[in-house]
């Protein structure tokens, strides 16, 4: 737990800093988790899709709210590794959705959300053992 901790200092540091300076960035890992997306999430949107418990060590919960049904109401839900390689798949639908990651090593995941309005939503998660 401690590296992870250590992991997203260092992440946040560089992005910080790059951000500080004006340094264009180009995030890798963002673009290819979302290959087909024709717009990116806002934080209201965002705002609506939830993963718990967060850390988690077999199952997670995905909350997603109805409050915009056009945009989130059903899709399909990948897990990314932090290498950026599908590792779980799953059609998803407003309300509860339950995903095992209990197959997953320890390690950060990203959660990808792309419902069929074609909004890339992605969020990150841990598996912890």
């Amino acid at each position: 737990m401690k590296h992870l901790f250590i992991l997203a200092a260092a992440i946040f540091v560089m992005a910080t800093n790059a951000s500080a300076q004006n340094v264009p960035t180009y995030n890798n890992a963002e673009r290819s988790l979302a290959p087909n997306a024709t717009s990116r999430a806002d934080d209201s949107v965002l705002a609506n899709v939830r993963i718990l418990p967060n850390p988690s060590s077999g199952m997670i919960i995905l909350m997603v709210d109805d409050a915009n049904p056009d945009v989130l109401a059903q899709g399909e839900a990948v897990v990314y590794n932090s290498g950026g390689q599908p590792v779980a798949k799953k059609a998803y639908t407003t309300g509860v959705n339950d995903i095992f990651v209990n197959n997953l090593a320890s390690g950060i995941y990203f959660l990808q959300l792309m419902p069929k309005s074609g909004l890339a939503v992605v969020k990150e998660f841990a598996v912890a053992r």
